[in-house]
């Protein structure tokens, strides 16, 4: 009979064992799948911000060189006889920025949604059409809750192998005697402290409509303060400032509602 006892322990502790190493695996195959998503969600985006943003651009360009001839024309015909000074004016109208990471490509598109998932921001460049504003806020919306959830997992396993590590150390150096005893995973020492969440779905909720309420409220209020900014880009400014991402090239130009 302990024969027998000891044989359904022996298989019982190899399929626990076993399902252990399953959870386990499948832990660290959703963290890599989290971070694969938000690689090529960073690169989809580029291809998109690059699709929307690379011809209104070029038409921006397109518009000062029709204004720097513009001004070539001006200084010539104020002037009859050509000097040194005339040509120094001409170069400066000629002037232009060369800064590559500056202007709208592929690389430059992809760090700048790169840079809205992680809140980071790319100051280099910016939408200029309404519909790479409103791309740049449903790409938020969609990419940030994912490379938090990813940040938060990649700090969580960061601190396991620091307690682990310092736990095997301590270990190392009390040298007990009873020292084949078995530590617990941290992972599971944690499951089994952190309490149940109550209404964790109505949180979620609560949180996303005062989020909203507030990009809002900000999308009414901007036009007021700037006097240029309709209500879809008073949209746009209030999510960046919101999420740490930018805070863009928008000032307050109406000073006297600041004062009231």
């Amino acid at each position: 009979l302990d024969s027998v006892i000891n044989m359904i322990r022996y298989f019982l502790q190899k399929f626990m064992t076993r399902q252990l190493n399953v959870e386990h695996f499948r832990r660290h195959l959703l963290h890599c799948s989290l971070l694969l998503f938000i690689i090529v969600y960073s690169f989809c985006g580029g291809l998109v911000f690059y699709k929307l943003e690379g011809d209104a651009a070029k038409s921006l360009q397109n518009e000062k060189i029709i204004k720097t001839n513009l001004c070539i024309e001006q200084i010539l015909r104020k002037t009859k006889n050509y000097s040194d000074e005339v040509l120094e004016q001409i170069e400066c109208c000629w002037r232009v920025n060369t800064d590559e990471t500056a202007e709208w490509n592929y690389v430059t598109s992809t760090l700048y949604g790169f840079g809205i998932v992680t809140t980071l921001g790319y100051n280099r460049i910016a939408p200029i059409t309404t519909a790479g504003r409103m791309l740049a806020i449903f790409y938020g919306l969609c990419g940030i809750p994912v490379t938090m959830i990813a940040i938060a997992i990649t700090g969580r396993k960061l601190n396991t192998v620091v307690v682990n590590w310092k736990q095997k150390l301590a270990n190392f150096k009390s040298r007990n005697i009873d020292g084949k005893k078995s530590l617990k995973s941290i992972e599971d020492q944690k499951e089994e402290e952190e309490p149940e969440e109550i209404s964790s779905g109505f949180a979620t909720f609560l949180i996303f409509i005062t989020f909203a309420a507030y990009v809002i409220f900000g999308a009414l209020l901007l036009p007021l303060l700037n006097g240029e900014v309709d209500f879809l880009n008073g949209l746009y400014y209030n999510f960046l400032c919101l999420t740490a991402i930018d805070f863009g090239h928008l000032i307050p130009r109406r000073w006297a509602i600041l004062c009231k």
